[in-house]
């Protein structure tokens, strides 16, 4: 008799990123084969509060995943249901950074997704950074601030104007969708680009912003030896790409194949996969690049938990690669229960 497999599909979290993060998980829910699965809906509040949302019988509690047992009730031990695979769709901090997936290496739960260093270095793009400079990728110039005295000083922002010039962008080390990033354009609106980014944490990215540069993303999938999809182009009419231009302007739109010569398309995929394999990624994640006129390719950045709406950008790109959403789905579980078996084999020595 088949058997069905239980998965958890988490998703809100306590980020900026909580709407995106639900918007992830109702398609993904929408996809499931109920054939095959059993999903359980994890919603994590803004309050960090766990409940089972398709489990009418479970209100409000917190839950914890445990070796064994699957999902069971805070200080009383009692199961809520068993888990074969957890699939993490919390974007940002404290979902996307490793912390939800050091939760389920404990409990020794398969997970679909990259682990606990890959997450960490994903989300942080001063780590990311420095990952992808030690695999030789080609980056714009960048300098990292840390620390509330350094910032906005008259010998920072000196130090920004010498290395990094203007047009910059300034971003939170930690955190996506391009929440609380800053064009910046000359040096006044530099202080006040730096506070908004501060405000959500205390490391900040100033990156150089190349001018007229096209807006790449490539999907990679797999482990150890990963795949890319086609290379798609995100045209949009504001500024730069902010979360309103990603999430809510009609404007904004996208094309698969981005209209590149065969060779730079090559380019791209192959950069994308150094990219995935110089963070240790796995699973899925998109890669985002820059490219100029010129011929210039730059690695902007790797995304562990890329949205999963069935107009995101990395479903789409597998869709039109021969991979449509439901077949992807199926793919991310299996690679999750792989890597599952070859972490057990790596810890047992065998």
């Amino acid at each position: 008799m088949h058997q069905t497999t239980n998965i958890a599909i988490l998703f809100g979290g306590r980020s900026p990123e909580h709407d995106v993060s639900c918007a992830s998980a109702q398609s993904v829910l929408g996809a499931i084969d109920a054939t095959q699965y059993r999903p359980i809906a994890i919603r994590i509040e803004r309050d960090g509060t766990w409940s089972c949302t398709n489990q009418p019988d479970v209100d409000k509690v917190w839950v914890i995943p445990v070796p064994g047992a699957g999902l069971v009730r805070a200080g009383s031990g009692s199961p809520i249901c068993s888990l074969d695979v957890a699939f993490p769709l919390v974007h940002g901090p404290l979902g996307e950074d490793g912390t939800l997936q050091g939760l389920f290496e404990l409990a020794d739960i398969p997970y679909v997704g990259s682990g606990v260093a890959a997450s960490a270095m994903g989300l942080d793009k001063a780590l990311m950074k420095r990952a992808l400079a030690q695999a030789h990728l080609p980056q714009c110039p960048y300098v990292v601030l840390a620390g509330e005295p350094t910032l906005g000083g008259a010998e920072a922002l000196a130090m920004i104007g010498d290395s990094i010039g203007y047009p910059c962008f300034v971003k939170p080390a930690e955190l996506g969708s391009s929440i609380g990033v800053s064009r910046v354009q000359r040096p006044s609106e530099l202080p006040p680009a730096l506070e908004l980014a501060r405000s959500y944490g205390p490391r900040i990215v100033i990156e150089r912003a190349v001018e007229h540069a096209r807006e790449l993303e490539v999907a990679v999938i797999g482990g150890p030896a990963p795949r890319a999809s086609l290379v798609g182009e995100v045209r949009h009419a504001q500024e730069f790409l902010t979360y309103d231009a990603k999430c809510n302007d009609p404007r904004t739109r996208v094309e698969i194949p981005a209209t590149i010569g065969d060779d730079v398309a090559a380019r791209v995929r192959k950069m994308a996969c150094e990219a995935f394999v110089a963070l240790g990624c796995d699973g899925l994640a998109r890669v985002d690049f820059l490219y100029t006129e010129a011929g210039d390719l730059f690695v902007l950045e790797v995304n562990t938990i890329p949205g999963m709406t069935r107009g995101s950008m990395a479903p789409r790109l597998w869709a039109e690669s021969g991979l449509p959403y439901g077949t992807l789905v199926d793919e991310l579980v299996r690679l999750a229960r792989e890597r599952h078996r070859r972490g057990r084999r790596s810890r047992n020595g065998s």
